[in-house]
């Protein structure tokens, strides 16, 4: 059997925020109860096509998940359960602040991790986001789950302003998680936040001073004891996601309700990302799913090359080997010596030095 995870998304919120473009709808007690009964149908279905996979991890995203409630989630987790080979090493929830009530009871329920959507512990830039908490809900929601799970990720989100503090962020964040998920703002076309920037209502921080934001993000954490493993992702020695740690090893995994992507022998679909349709049926368990790739080897190797380079340990040249049966530095010498300066080369590994992580994207180009 192959290790492999699921993702439920589950699409609503109290509100949608200033910068976001996942795909949530507002909250809705009628749509949300349909929308579980059909989750637990398209977790049913797809489990005779999966019988070669062992789930050893499950992530509940949104949206807002917490919504579910407590009893909803034990539900889901019971069906998954039940209806494929489980060995999870982690069942994450993400929450926000404003609506992260009865967490023992999800303790209860199985999860295990939590993942906190902090941003940042600034009351004003959490109004210049839309967010529905402030500092004081984010930092009580961390100590709270701290206490109750022992494993807990906070997020955060750098380059919103050019006066943020990130240092202050850290110094308030890092003692109440395990890990840290830090990225960088995208104003991504149709939000209300881009809107706002390019009407000049708003500003944010430059290039430089982003870089420079997460410069000082990348030095606090040293000091904190969280290491960088992932180039967004930071945590304390054995605390990684094992989630995340799927996609960026490419290793299968299903994605159930609306909008959610899924990766299966190299293959990716999504849900059509629209409550309606999905409650109408078009989802992965009634074959109404959308190809987003079909397997293509050269595609696959791309992939492999590029995610893994987004890690501390880098290419795995002996499961590049494996995977694809081609030798790694026969076809890649010449460009490899090429960029012996920015790269960390092994006889079984190949990786970006970390003063150069953060333009990976033009290093791997380069290789490819």
């Amino acid at each position: 059997m192959k290790d492999a995870g699921i993702y439920i998304h589950v699409p609503f919120c109290e509100k949608k925020c200033r910068y976001c473009d996942f795909y949530s709808v507002k909250k809705d007690e009628t749509l949300i109860n349909a929308y579980v009964e059909e989750l637990l149908k398209e977790i049913r279905l797809n489990a005779s096509d999966n019988l070669d996979k062992r789930i050893i991890s499950l992530y509940f995203g949104g949206g807002t998940p917490s919504l579910l409630g407590a009893a909803t989630t034990e539900k889901i987790i019971n069906a998954v359960r039940k209806y494929y080979c489980t060995d999870f090493k982690e069942v994450t929830l993400e929450v926000n602040p404003n609506s992260a009530n009865e967490l023992s009871e999800y303790k209860k329920a199985g999860i295990d991790r939590l993942s906190v959507g902090v941003q940042s512990t600034d009351d004003r830039i959490l109004k210049k986001l839309g967010r529905l908490h402030n500092s004081e809900d984010a930092l009580k929601t961390l100590a709270t789950g701290m206490e109750i799970f022992g494993n807990v990720s906070a997020d955060i989100i750098v380059g919103v302003d050019r006066r943020q503090d990130v240092s202050a962020d850290l110094d308030k964040i890092l003692p109440f998680c395990t890990h840290l998920s830090a990225y960088m703002l995208s104003l991504e076309e149709g939000t209300p936040l881009a809107k706002s920037v390019s009407q000049k209502k708003v500003s944010v921080a430059t290039e430089i001073e982003v870089i420079e934001q997460y410069r000082t993000l990348y030095e606090k954490c040293l000091q904190n004891g969280f290491y960088r493993y992932e180039v967004s992702n930071f945590s304390r020695l054995g605390q990684e996601a094992v989630h995340n740690s799927l996609y960026w090893k490419m290793k299968d995994y299903l994605g159930f309700g609306p909008g959610a992507h899924s990766y299966v022998n190299g293959e990716r679909y999504f849900n059509p990302a629209d409550v309606k349709k999905y409650l109408a049926g078009e989802h992965s368990g009634l074959a109404g799913q959308i190809c987003e790739r079909y397997y293509s080897l050269e595609e696959e190797k791309s992939e492999f090359i590029m995610l893994a380079l987004r890690t501390r340990d880098g290419i795995d040249v002996a499961e590049y080997n494996r995977r694809f049966s081609e030798d790694f530095f026969a076809r890649f010498d010449p460009v490899l010596k090429k960029l012996s300066g920015y790269l960390t080369v092994d006889s079984d590994r190949v990786s970006i030095r970390p003063e150069y992580l953060l333009v990976q994207n033009v290093i791997i180009l380069e290789l490819l």
